[in-house]
């Protein structure tokens, strides 16, 4: 059924030698099922999340030359405290911080959640001849997604009130949770901020090591929340943890998952994010991680049209991008506009005189 030829067109701008990776988000059936074929879409690249990947699904697409990535969700960790709630995140008050809407998040200092997302990562490369890993939920436990988002002060269990005294050097004092959570956000805020990013970046360094152990030409990339400084008061940094400069040298790919419609912002966001991360991370950083953006497709909360879908499209091809993928093919279930759309600007380009 996958027979027909990749058409291979540069895109705008081109950044590397390297093909521009052309991708989709989400269980490709959507589109086989409709008579689709990858190729003739020009789709060079999909995402879909591990448990949805099969042999067979691989095989398909590594004949066609189509690499495959594995979403990992990384710090989800719904399904873990289901048996074992040792590693819920606790409170500035002392209390289980309750489910975020739709998100459980989880403590990332706990070893044995550790371990067992360990465990399950080995086990999909062992399984699977996948070409990367993207790792997703890489924050502590919040919901970005929204236009309001949640944003819970943690976490302050036994495992990080320790881990931060050692980081820090710091002797906490006696007491309760409650009044080792207020020590150290009124005397020592700054430093429990880059002990918490620290061990975000960790997590990603960890995870890289061992993928890439098992196979060094394995890509690791991260799904991660755009926010500027501006937004939320910092939260990016201080409430999810995400030291954007550390983790663009981490990473050997970043994919800002640029949801205007989610986040109820403007479409122009998506190109102006794109600048602003040339211009803050990248220039002084260096060499670091290619950015493969993710911009949306679904209509939720909100409508996106086929007209809106192209324009976040080439909008996320623009500098430092060098890369492309959508959200999500479920998209594709009741819109073929949207298909149209992707098979233009993939197999003719993003030219924005379209």
């Amino acid at each position: 059924m996958l027979a027909i030829s990749l058409i291979l067109t540069s895109c705008a701008p081109p950044q590397s030698n390297q093909e521009m990776v052309k991708g989709i988000y989400g269980d490709p059936k959507v589109l086989l099922n409709k008579g689709y074929s990858l190729t003739e879409l020009g789709i060079n690249s999909i995402f879909v999340h591990k448990a949805t990947l099969t042999p067979e699904l691989i095989k398909n697409a590594h004949d066609q030359n189509i690499k495959v990535y594995a979403e990992f969700p990384l710090l989800n960790g719904k399904e873990f405290l289901e048996t074992d709630q040792s590693a819920w995140p606790i409170d500035s008050k002392g209390n289980r911080s309750p489910q975020a809407d739709w998100f459980m998040g989880i403590c990332p200092s706990n070893p044995d959640f550790k371990k067992y997302r360990e465990e399950q990562l080995v086990t999909l490369l062992t399984d699977l001849k996948i070409d990367g890993v993207w790792l997703d939920y890489v924050h502590w436990h919040a919901q970005f997604e929204t236009p309001d988002p949640i944003l819970p002060e943690t976490c302050f269990c036994p495992h990080c009130l320790n881990n931060f005294a050692i980081y820090s050097n710091l002797t906490l004092p006696e007491g309760d949770t409650k009044t080792k959570a207020s020590w150290i956000l009124k005397e020592h805020d700054e430093v429990w901020r880059k002990w918490r990013s620290d061990v975000i970046t960790g997590w990603v360094r960890d995870f890289k090591k061992i993928a890439q152990a098992h196979n060094p030409e394995l890509k690791v990339g991260v799904y991660y929340c755009p926010w500027y400084p501006s937004d939320f008061d910092n939260a990016e940094y201080r409430i999810l943890g995400l030291d954007m400069a550390a983790l663009y040298k981490e990473a050997d790919v970043l994919s800002p998952m640029l949801y205007h419609g989610r986040m109820e912002r403007k479409q122009e966001w998506v190109g102006e994010y794109l600048e602003w991360f040339q211009k803050e991370i990248i220039s002084p950083g260096g060499n670091g991680a290619a950015i493969w953006p993710i911009v949306q497709a679904s209509d939720e909360p909100v409508r996106i049209t086929p007209e809106d879908f192209r324009n976040v499209m080439i909008q996320g091809t623009s500098k430092p991008s060098t890369g492309i993928m959508m959200f999500s093919t479920w998209a594709f279930q009741d819109d073929s506009l949207k298909i149209e759309v992707m098979k233009e600007l993939y197999t003719q380009g993003f030219s924005t005189n379209k």
